[in-house]
């Protein structure tokens, strides 16, 4: 509809200059010989001066002989007020065509000023009061043929030159859009042999085509799919490739357990065995929570596309996911929710609901394993950006684990904290990353020291998420 639209200047362009041409044409066709029309009124107003009012058939002006105007005849005729002839000069010859009455005269006049070009009488002028008695003067030059002899040669120029600069014009056009026709067409071939940079050239003279624009824009979002749609493919694979290496380490260590009691499990010792089954549910755990988080990082690069139309309220999202993790009730941490509420209450937040809460979760859930004596979330909004802040007291990190932070471990690390063992591969701070990546946000983690000397420092992990994602 946007090309339609933009087509129809150009063309208003080209009908407008059609009918001007029709109207310059018309223009001239009608109003030819209006100087020589002027020319024989003022002969005719300067003749009737030397009309003898008291016997005017006796005038110069009546006279045969003397009625010459350029080596040709004037037919002139005068009619008094009422009508009546009063006198002629009028060729024997033509005698049959003079007409019968002043209302004649005056109609053949009237149709000479207006079809002039069609018809075959000469010029004709009209004096009107001579002599200051009402008379009527008509004068003709049936000779002078001007507006037949010349209305070839005086338009032909004016027509020719017009026509030639539209058929120029046509005849550029057509050859300028069979020329951008191969363009395109070389564009397309190409980029239908995979060659995705290809696009059509705009010189200066053509930025204000649309047409043009669209064009490349369309091959740039395109390009744009095809990427996308191979970078999915590419992490799909990566997945199942990390799948099959990453679960090959669980199921050989259950199956290693199974083993063992199968072989020595009647003369193992009781504490003996429920290590070993304690080891075989930490691995069955890991393996459980292995696939289910492999899938949903598949899942956020499928989803992260999609033109998210759900309106979250992110205050009580916050509440309710401090409440899962923190349900209240834990003496061994020093828990505490601090939430700036905007002015407006109704501030807009468009995301995935279920995205959104397992990242929040992730982060609540690695900051309540690594604290050691308080944890602190807060939240506010900070002009059109949502800033989430979770910190916590932790053992200090290296410099490789605050660099891995966010990505996914090559190898797990098993963390004995308390009674139960926790094997992670780092999925959980990768997965909230890559969420808050897919919402136009970032993520952060940045590690302070509490104390000099002191094997413990301040973890704190930064988010912010447009309000406009």
């Amino acid at each position: 509809m946007k090309n339609k639209q933009s087509l129809r200047l150009p063309l208003a362009l080209v009908i407008a200059a059609l009918l001007g041409l029709a109207a310059s044409v018309i223009f001239n066709f009608l109003s030819k010989g209006k100087a020589d029309q002027a020319f024989l009124f003022d002969i005719a107003k300067l003749a009737s001066m030397g009309l003898n009012c008291t016997h005017p058939s006796q005038s110069p002006l009546f006279d045969t002989s003397s009625a010459v105007y350029g080596s040709k005849e004037l037919n002139i005729v005068l009619y008094g007020p009422d009508g009546k002839l009063i006198a002629k000069n009028w060729p024997l010859h033509l005698e049959s065509s003079f007409p019968q009455s002043i209302e004649q005269l005056e109609n053949r006049y009237q149709k000479s000023l207006t079809f002039a070009s069609f018809l075959n009488e000469g010029a004709w002028v009209k004096l009107s009061n001579v002599c200051d008695r009402g008379w009527q003067l008509y004068v003709n030059d049936p000779n002078n043929k001007m507006f037949r002899h010349h209305i070839l040669s005086r338009q032909k120029t004016l027509f020719l030159s017009v026509c030639a600069s539209f058929f120029s014009l046509f005849l550029s056009l057509w050859f300028y859009l069979k020329a951008k026709n191969r363009e395109a067409t070389s564009v397309l071939r190409e980029f239908s042999e995979g060659q995705l940079d290809v696009r059509v050239s705009i010189r200066p003279w053509e930025r204000s085509f649309d047409l043009l624009h669209e064009f490349n824009r369309m091959a740039t979002q395109v390009a744009s799919l095809f990427n996308k749609v191979k970078g999915l493919e590419e992490s799909r694979s990566q997945l199942i490739s990390e799948l099959a290496h990453d679960t090959r380490t669980p199921i050989a260590s259950l199956l290693s357990g199974l083993d063992t009691l199968s072989e020595f499990g009647s003369s193992m010792k009781p504490d003996q065995k429920d290590r070993v089954l304690e080891n075989m549910r930490a691995d069955l755990h890991y393996f459980s929570k292995l696939v289910e988080d492999l899938f949903l990082l598949s899942e956020i690069d499928s989803r992260a596309h999609l033109n998210w139309q759900e309106s979250i309220n992110m205050i009580d999202l916050i509440t309710r996911c401090w409440g899962l993790i923190f349900p209240g009730d834990l003496e061994s941490l020093n828990c505490k929710l601090k939430v700036e509420e905007p002015a407006n209450a109704s501030v807009p937040f468009k995301g995935d609901l279920v995205l959104l809460q397992r990242m929040l979760v992730n982060l609540l859930e690695n900051a309540k394993r690594h604290a050691i004596s308080w944890v602190l979330m807060e939240a506010r909004i900070n002009g059109s950006t949502w800033e989430l802040t979770i910190s916590n007291d932790s053992k200090k990190l290296s410099q490789s684990e605050l660099a891995e932070w966010g990505h996914k471990r090559k190898k797990r690390i098993i963390h004995d904290n308390g009674p139960k063992l926790h094997t992670s591969l780092g999925l959980g701070s990768s997965i909230a990353k890559r969420i808050a990546e897919s919402h136009s946000g970032t993520l952060a983690i940045e590690q302070k020291d509490e104390q000099q000397g002191v094997d413990v420092a301040i973890i704190k992990v930064s988010l912010s998420l447009p309000l406009s994602s």
